[in-house]
């Protein structure tokens, strides 16, 4: 299945069930023009899991079977009104983004239209969604352990990533560098916007690798912040209607 809309929207429940996926992937390329070579394939499947609603935090970490760790400073206005848990999920990526041996730095090689195809499956045992709302204001957590990725020797995760970043309309040179900033082995199963307005990298307590990115496409027509970042075994997500500083206060404080 191609990934599309966003986040924990309806869909993407039913059809991931919680886990990270890249809302931006396309099942294949842009079509070549005439004369032009073939686009880059990159395909995405996978296995749907299930939802299950939990009672508290408490709860869904006794049966997801790690600590679910909860903001202890969130906007005044908004309240937890709901927990979810995700489990038994596979995402595979098959790519023709692969490594070259006469490439770049750290033995990467431009994209080539005839490299063969690779796969890459990722698996999330378990995943726990906070739901926090007031109104039109709303912020969802997703916690997971990072994925267990079993990935092809000369698969290319830096330049998957730096490829779907351009594709969102991020500058080639922008694009290479956070693909070479970032761990993209799990974060690229974070779910990014369909249109595109802002992505920087932050810092937080714990983590080299947090990024902040803002635009709409993350599970409504409203323009959303999302933060993503890795500490100590876990993946993090934050995705919400509030301001930037509020989205980034909540992160900090994750415990």
């Amino acid at each position: 299945m191609t990934t599309g809309g966003g986040i924990l929207s309806d869909a993407l429940r039913k059809a991931a069930c919680g886990a990270f996926i890249a809302a931006s992937l396309l099942a294949t390329g842009v079509p070549p023009q005439a004369g032009s070579p073939p686009a880059p394939v990159l395909i995405v499947t996978g296995t749907p899991g299930l939802a299950i609603q939990a009672a508290t935090p408490a709860a869904a970490a006794a049966a997801a079977g790690f600590g679910v760790q909860i903001p202890a400073l969130i906007p005044s206005a908004l309240e937890l009104t709901g927990v979810e848990l995700f489990t038994g999920r596979a995402v595979t990526i098959t790519t023709s983004l692969t490594m070259g041996e006469d490439g770049e730095a750290e033995n990467e090689s431009p994209v080539q239209a005839n490299d063969p195809l690779q796969t890459w499956t990722a698996t999330v045992t378990a995943a726990v969604q906070l739901n926090y709302q007031n109104g039109r204001q709303s912020v969802r957590m997703l916690q997971t352990p990072e994925a267990d990725a079993l990935i092809p020797a000369n698969l290319s995760v830096r330049k998957v990533a730096e490829y779907e970043l351009e594709k969102l309309g991020v500058e080639r040179e922008k694009a290479r560098r956070l693909a070479r900033a970032i761990d993209w082995r799990s974060a690229l199963l974070i779910p990014l916007p369909s249109k595109l307005l802002v992505i920087k990298q932050i810092e937080l307590p714990g983590s080299i690798d947090a990024v902040y990115v803002q635009g709409t496409g993350l599970g409504s027509a409203l323009v959303e912040g999302l933060i993503f970042w890795s500490s100590y075994g876990q993946l993090y997500a934050l995705v919400g209607t509030v301001t930037e500083d509020q989205l980034i206060t909540m992160a900090q404080t994750v415990q």
